[in-house]
């Protein structure tokens, strides 16, 4: 080869080389422009997320309900907006658009999504708490496939459970009869006791979910959901307060619940209304199993509170 060749050989490398460079420097650019938006999107939502806590410990004082809940209907709608910004966001880091990402970064990712959908999820059981404490929930039943069901609500806390490397697992026969409930109140149900148990599971723990056909107290054919949870227990004591929606004014620690609880006092609402039942049992130090059995075909009574 001349020496012709050779230098127009090193200066078509060079040039690649420097667009090479080029390329990566304008990637991590627009990795970082975005993680400053998460930042910032972030920091905002935390200062937000801070008055709402503050508002339900005034809630749970007994404070008036209608002016408390017009502050948190309208702090939940700006929270929405940065909210869905990091998640857009997170999205696509995750997707690989700006880069590839190694596994380190993947996870931490994953843990940023699990953390914001764990605050909307806080944010809507706000906005529900308020709108329960004004009356009977109304609900709208209709035949549901609870296999269906089962693995929507499954898809809605999956981040929480990667971000923490949890493993779920699901026993539950092939085919289950129909059940009619409200699809949304059914799946509240379920995310709530999910959310819970991955709340309370440590990092590579596990969860599991069964769901069983049998008859409840009235000798009816009902349905069983049943959670259980590797977070260690709650005490015998706490036991009788798991479910109340008070119960932090009184004592802001219960081990093995929920960072909240609001979401258990939900679901107990949401099951009471389908004429169900909901429970706990716990070994103390090892898990919980939290327990919901619904009537397959509900009777047309009217709601317990209701006019």
């Amino acid at each position: 080869m001349g020496s012709g060749s050779l230098i127009a050989t090193q200066t078509v490398t060079g040039e690649a080389t420097r667009e090479g460079l080029q390329h990566v420097e304008d990637e991590l650019r627009l990795a970082l422009e975005q993680s400053a938006r998460l930042q910032n999107a972030l920091a905002e939502s935390n200062i937000q997320l801070l008055t709402l806590q503050k508002i339900e410990r005034q809630v749970t004082k007994g404070l008036p309900v209608e002016e408390e809940g017009a502050v948190i209907a309208a702090l939940v709608q700006e929270l929405r907006q940065p909210m869905a910004s990091i998640t857009g966001y997170t999205d696509l880091l995750l997707a690989e658009t700006a880069g590839i990402i190694g596994a380190l970064q993947r996870n931490f990712l994953e843990r940023i999504k699990g953390s914001i959908e764990r605050m909307q999820g806080i944010m809507n059981d706000l906005v529900q708490l308020m709108d329960l404490q004004s009356g009977p929930p109304e609900l709208a039943p209709e035949s549901i496939n609870a296999s269906v069901l089962i693995d929507e609500a499954i898809g809605t806390i999956s981040s929480q459970l990667r971000s923490k490397s949890i493993t779920l697992r699901v026993d539950m026969p092939d085919e289950l009869p129909e059940i009619q409930a409200d699809r949304d109140a059914l799946q509240q149900i379920v995310i709530h006791l999910l959310q819970n148990a991955g709340s309370v599971t440590p990092a590579e723990g596990t969860i599991s979910l069964k769901l069983r056909v049998q008859p409840d107290d009235r000798g009816l054919p009902a349905m069983l959901f049943q959670v259980t949870d590797t977070g260690g227990g709650i005490s015998s004591e706490d036991l009788p307060r798991v479910f109340s929606r008070r119960y932090r004014a009184d004592n802001p620690l219960i081990q093995g619940v929920g960072d909240t609880g609001v979401g258990l006092s939900i679901a107990r609402t949401l099951v009471e209304a389908h004429q169900g039942r909901i429970w706990v049992e716990s070994l103390s130090g090892q898990s919980s199993t939290f327990s919901v059995l619904l009537p397959l075909n509900p009777r047309s009574e009217p709601t317990p509170g209701a006019s």
